[in-house]
């Protein structure tokens, strides 16, 4: 039983960690996609910071 608990209080830790990379990834999008409309970042670096959100997202999940 006390395994379980263990087991089940990391579980929540990771997902604790996923989501808050997921945050993370969303708000990095929102600057570079800015950052590319105003014509500062190129399309590679949109294309690499989406990546890195759909990455992130897919672990939260």
């Amino acid at each position: 039983m006390e395994k379980a608990y263990k087991e089940l209080t990391e579980s929540y830790q990771q997902i604790s960690v996923a989501e808050s990379l997921a945050s993370q990834a969303r708000e990095h999008l929102q600057v570079v996609t800015d950052n590319y409309e105003a014509g500062i970042l190129s399309t590679s670096d949109l294309l690499e910071a989406q990546a890195i959100f759909l990455r992130n997202r897919k672990m939260a999940w």
